[in-house]
C-alpha cells in the first residue's frame, strides 16, 4: 500500500499487486541496541511502498534482534 494525492487534494490508497522487500541485516557493532534501534526509525514516504521496514542485527553469535517499523 502506498498513498497518492487524490482529486480535491485528499489522501488516496493504492495498493499494489507486487513490492519488492528487502530483510535488511547488521552487525551491531560500537552501538548500544537502544542506539541501533533508534538509528533504524525513519520517516517513511508515503508514495513508496512498502509502508514497513524490518531488519536484523547481530549483537553475538546467540542474540539477534528483530526490528520491525
Amino acid at each position: 500500500t502506498a498513498f497518492e494525492q487524490g482529486a480535491g487534494g485528499d489522501p488516496v490508497q493504492r495498493i499494489h499487486d507486487e513490492v519488492p522487500f528487502t530483510l535488511q541485516t547488521t552487525v551491531l557493532g560500537d552501538q548500544t541496541e537502544e542506539e541501533a534501534a533508534a538509528s533504524f526509525i525513519k520517516p517513511f514516504d508515503l508514495s513508496q511502498s512498502p509502508l514497513f521496514r524490518a531488519q536484523i542485527v547481530k549483537v553475538s553469535d546467540e542474540r539477534h534482534l528483530l526490528l520491525v517499523d
